[in-house]
Order: C-alpha cells, then sequence, then structure tokens
C-alpha cells in the first residue's frame, strides 16, 4: 500500500513539474511515427494486462519540426488517459494524416467518455473527473499543442469514449 502511494505522489509530482515547466521549446524536423510508438511501449503491459488493443495509422515518413520532448509528452499523457478510461478492456487507436498545410493526428479510445458539460473544463488546469492525479495532464497537452501552433479539441464518439484531434500547422509535408 506504501509503495502504491508513493508512486501515486511521484506521479503527481512529475505532472505538477510538468505543467508548470518553462524549458524553451527546442524544435527540430523529426518523424513522427517512432515518437508515438515510443508512447506506446511505455504502456505496453497495462495496455496487455487490462485486454486494451491497440492500432496505429501513421505514416512512417511523415516528418514535421517539433520539440520531441514535448510532444513525447503529449503522447504519454493522452495514451495514459485512455487507459485509464478502459479498466476493463478496450481499443486504442491513433491516427495521423496530411492534410494540405496540417497534420491531424486523432487518439481515440472506448472507454466511459467524458460527460458533455466535462468536455471542455478538463482542458483546465486541476479540473479533473478522476480520483486520483491533480487535472494537470490534459492542461499540459493544451499547453504543448497551443506551443506549437496548433489547436486540440475533445469530442465524445457516438457509441463510447473520446476522440481527441491536434492540428498541427505545416508548410513542407513529406509523406513518402
Amino acid at each position: 500500500m506504501m509503495a502504491m502511494e508513493v508512486t501515486r505522489i511521484e506521479q503527481t509530482l512529475a505532472d505538477l513539474f510538468n505543467f508548470v515547466d518553462a524549458t524553451p521549446m527546442k524544435k527540430e524536423r523529426s518523424l513522427l511515427y517512432p515518437l508515438i510508438i515510443k508512447g506506446l511501449i511505455l504502456f505496453y503491459s497495462v495496455m496487455e494486462k487490462q485486454g486494451i488493443k491497440h492500432k496505429t495509422y501513421i505514416p512512417e515518413k511523415l516528418i514535421y519540426d517539433f520539440d520531441p520532448q514535448q510532444m513525447r509528452l503529449v503522447f504519454i499523457h493522452l495514451i495514459r488517459n485512455a487507459i485509464e478510461a478502459m479498466e476493463n478492456g478496450g481499443e486504442l487507436t491513433i491516427e495521423a494524416v496530411a492534410k494540405s498545410e496540417h497534420i491531424h493526428i486523432y487518439v481515440r479510445d472506448t472507454g466511459i467518455g467524458i460527460a458533455s458539460s466535462d468536455l471542455q473544463l478538463v482542458l483546465n488546469p486541476f479540473y479533473s473527473t478522476k480520483d486520483s492525479g491533480i487535472g494537470t495532464g490534459l492542461a499540459t497537452v493544451k499547453r504543448i499543442v497551443s506551443d506549437h501552433n496548433g489547436d486540440l479539441s475533445l469530442r465524445n464518439r457516438k457509441n463510447d469514449g473520446i476522440e481527441v484531434e491536434i492540428t498541427l500547422p505545416h508548410k513542407e509535408l513529406s509523406n513518402k
């Protein structure tokens, strides 16, 4: 029990430090695919234990100018949220699509969803619908996406779960 509480406290502190982090952005031209796959690998054992299947639809050569450390945090938070919403199994889908001058990244889960009245509130710092955590995960995601001149939106899916859409501007797409 003490070990679980220490882990929870460490995660809370890490989330708080990530939220207030003022490290300048260091953009570099990088592939998006390995970044997302590495995020999935971090949670592979938990997904397997909970019976969560995952699918990815990401062009392997999709290149974008971003800060890899900050975008890594985005995917870690989104994947963790999806897993927490699917305690009894489900499916996590991550898709990236290059359209004209934007990259759209979709993270979809078949979890419990979020009440419509809470959809926009969960993006606010320190607002949470969960029993654990401090409510900085999605606020951190929103800040990082905004720092990359992008947009973040959340939608309930028709049958179950949530769809998170990240839209990032990009002038030179490489999708070969």
